[in-house]
Order: structure tokens, then C-alpha cells, then sequence
């Protein structure tokens, strides 16, 4: 998902989903699914538009991210990716539980983050995103497509589910799973915010490493 203002993942990391939803006054809203990111050809858009009409029988909310262009072909000229999902779809879906929120100010994007039943990120082999272990340091339940960059931190059934990029109907199947078993899925948000801290806690991993190396670059070593 978008948002105005870019910041590293340190306040996710610093302050677990719980801690935070506890200082908002907010409490975790049941059965709400987020799209992962922006909506793009090389983020799933057209995955996510299957999978919503795989998913279309479902009474729960689903949350997109911004419109624009993150990565790769922008669509054709005068449209969007949310206009061609639109139009592939149709009345195939339930508008009203659709919600493209567009570019949110970073507090609200963690806020909505934290209120997501599940996590969905797909993207095509690429560099891992930050906003991914920004994902996991919020305690997200994250259903990541099975591609190289996101399998190098997401674990199958460890730390999260992962799917095929181009099996809608399968990732359907894992998110309807998960929702349906939100107590059997609590581990693996705890073991995402744990794989989080463990590589990018920024004073205690991500600092003393920039530290040390500038010291040796210093004094030539």
C-alpha cells in the first residue's frame, strides 16, 4: 500500500500490532483482507482481480493500495490498473466491500495493517520490497506469492503462507483457510514479527552493522 511520507520499518518494529492498537484505543477488526501494495502488473493486479472473484462469496472487506505505478509498465494511456480490474470484473464482485484506499499518511497505513486478518504480497521476482519486513514487524499474517525474493525471508507454514503467483484459486484457498482458523494462525504472526526484529531491528542489528562497516572503510580495512 502507498503512503505520502517514506520511512524505514523502525516504528513497526518498534511496536508490535498489539502495543499499537492498544494506543490507539483501536481493537482488531475480524475477516478484513489487504491487498499487499500497490496495485500493479508486477504486484498481482491481475491475480488480485481473480482472486476477488474467487473470493466473491465472502462477506468480508478488502483493502487495496494505491493506484499508481510502483514497478514495471505503467497500463495503457488514460487508464489504471483499478479501471482494467473493473472492467474485467464487473458485477463479478461485491463493490462494497471493496476499498481502494489510495495513498494513506504512513500512520494510517500501519493502523490498517494491523487491523488486516490477512496480508496478501504478490509480486514478480524482484527485490524484496521494505514495506514486506515492515509487513511482518506489524504481526501480519502474510500469504506472499512463492517467488524467489520473498521465499528468501518467508517460510511456508512457518512464518507465513505462500502460494503460486499464478494460482488464484489456490490463494483463495489459503485465504479462506486462514480466516477460518484465525487461532492456528497466531504463531506464524508472532514467528513474522520475530523474523523481523531478528535481521532489521534497527539499533540493535541494522545500525551496528552501517557502524562497523564505515569503520572499516575508515581505517581501510
Amino acid at each position: 500500500m502507498g503512503r505520502k511520507d517514506l520511512h524505514a520499518p523502525s516504528q513497526a518494529l518498534e511496536n508490535p500490532a498489539s502495543a499499537l492498537l492498544k494506543a490507539n484505543g483501536s481493537s482488531p477488526v475480524p475477516r478484513r483482507l489487504g491487498q499487499g501494495h500497490a496495485v500493479g502488473e508486477r504486484l498481482g493486479a491481475g491475480q488480485a482481480a481473480e482472486r476477488q472473484r474467487q473470493l466473491r462469496a465472502r462477506d468480508f472487506p478488502t483493502e487495496f493500495g494505491g493506484d499508481g505505478v510502483s514497478y514495471g509498465t505503467p497500463p495503457p494511456t488514460r487508464s489504471t490498473f483499478k479501471k482494467m480490474m473493473l472492467q474485467e470484473l464487473g458485477a463479478k464482485i461485491d463493490l462494497t466491500r471493496v476499498h481502494f484506499v489510495g495513498m494513506l499518511e504512513y500512520h494510517d497505513y500501519l493502523n490498517l495493517l494491523q487491523v488486516s486478518s490477512v496480508h496478501v504480497y504478490l509480486t514478480y521476482p524482484l527485490v524484496l520490497s521494505w514495506s514486506f519486513i515492515e509487513v511482518m514487524a506489524c504481526g501480519c499474517l502474510v500469504v506472499g506469492s512463492r517467488t524467489a525474493p520473498v521465499l528468501e525471508v518467508l517460510r511456508d507454514g512457518v512464518n507465513g503462507l505462500t502460494v503460486d503467483f499464478f494460482a488464484p484459486k489456490a490463494l483463495a484457498t489459503r485465504i479462506e483457510t486462514a480466516l477460518e482458523h484465525p487461532e492456528d494462525m497466531q504463531t506464524l504472526r508472532s514467528a513474522a514479527r520475530r523474523t523481523a526484529m531478528k535481521y532489521n531491528d534497527l539499533k540493535k542489528v541494522l545500525l551496528p552493522h552501517w557502524t562497523a562497516l564505515f569503520d572499516d572503510l575508515i581505517n581501510g580495512r
